[in-house]
């Protein structure tokens, strides 16, 4: 997927890249060749090859900085093929525990103690929506119910109180973000993890899990409006906005559904569209209308940008991580994660989450019982 343009998210995202290689580069048996092909490995040769054909028509670094991208992600895919047992462990820890950092400073964002970033005013303006350091509420939601579905799998497994205490704090500033498909999506995940681990075991802790979950939520003024607006589809609220984008990404795709545009084309042709719906008066509420960097459906933006063949497999790729047979519950259930916040939301185009994500499915043959 495509960069973010946001030069402090790829900086971000550059970052956990070094990690990352900073540890698999002491691994043995490396190799640059798929060991294991994957749907992952299908489709990034598809967009690969999709963008090298528009980059030879219209040349432009923006191209080839995609094409940079995914022939990175290539070599990426592969050296994970070599990942050691432990070293896969370090790579989690480091994800909860950079999941704690984010969720400590969500909660400073929520109590009006911003110390590094001015997001408190904006965060007021969204009722006390907090976004991180991410800027994006909506992500920053996302990236927080990805490093709690890995706090709650190695706590599981290694029964250490530790992340547990890891837990609470990362739990807390996702109430206090309060992006709805983060929590949907991070209910349904972790419900997965814990049925999965535990077996019935795990029922009483489901259930205490819910429950505290939405009694947070609606025992909370500054929280419950965004969940009881969902109930009047009369205001123009995030629920019928994004029923909008999703029409207006349907007419695009009908213009140009196989081949589809290019790689980060779809504000621009987001806005053409629009336009064009604006003067043959097929726009009801025009207060809908605005600039739009996303779709708000990573299964649409794709469809826009890299055509049907793109869609399908993508479609396929988070599919078979949720239902192919002997893989670990975490990769698993960051599938289910992934799958369920690609239809509302956009992770796999923004880096932080875009990583993360792909971080937990290159685990997938990983035997991560301790």
């Amino acid at each position: 997927m495509p960069f973010s343009i946001d030069p402090f998210e790829q900086a971000r995202f550059y970052l956990f890249s070094l990690l990352s290689f900073f540890i698999l580069i002491f691994q043995k048996d490396i190799s640059f060749y798929p060991k294991n092909f994957t749907p992952f490995h299908l489709l990034n040769i598809y967009l690969f090859f999709h963008t090298l054909f528009y980059f030879f028509k219209n040349f432009s670094f923006f191209l080839l900085s995609h094409l940079f991208f995914y022939f990175s992600f290539w070599i990426f895919l592969n050296i994970f093929n070599g990942i050691e047992k432990k070293d896969g462990l370090v790579l989690l820890k480091f994800i909860s525990f950079v999941g704690l950092l984010e969720g400590i400073y969500g909660i400073f964002q929520y109590l009006n103690r911003d110390p590094i970033f001015s997001l408190v005013e904006w965060a007021k303006e969204e009722r006390l929506q907090v976004a991180g350091t991410i800027g994006i509420p909506a992500i920053f939601g996302i990236f927080l119910s990805i490093t709690l579905i890995v706090q709650i799998y190695l706590f599981i497994n290694l029964k250490k109180t530790i992340y547990l205490l890891l837990f609470f704090p990362t739990f807390i500033s996702l109430i206090f973000n309060n992006t709805r498909t983060a929590i949907f999506g991070f209910i349904i995940s972790s419900i997965f993890i814990i049925f999965k681990e535990l077996k019935r075991r795990g029922f009483f802790i489901i259930g205490i899990l819910i429950f505290f979950t939405l009694s947070l939520i609606f025992l909370n003024k500054n929280l419950n409006y965004r969940w009881k607006e969902l109930l009047d589809f009369n205001k123009t609220h995030s629920a019928s906005i994004r029923a909008f984008y999703w029409k207006v990404s349907l007419e695009i795709i009908k213009e140009k559904p196989f081949w589809g545009y290019e790689a980060g084309s779809f504000s621009r042709v987001y806005f053409e569209e629009q336009r064009k719906l604006l003067l043959e008066n097929k726009i009801k509420k025009p207060e809908v209308i605005q600039a739009m960097l996303w779709a708000h459906n990573d299964f649409l933006q794709i469809w826009v940008e890299y055509g049907f063949l793109g869609f399908l497999l993508f479609f396929i790729s988070l599919l078979w991580i949720i239902f192919k047979k002997n893989l670990n519950p975490l990769s698993k259930a960051g599938g289910i994660l992934a799958f369920f916040s690609s239809i509302f939301l956009f992770p796999f185009y923004n880096p932080s989450t875009l990583f993360l994500f792909f971080l937990i499915f290159l685990l997938q043959n990983q035997d991560l019982k301790f």
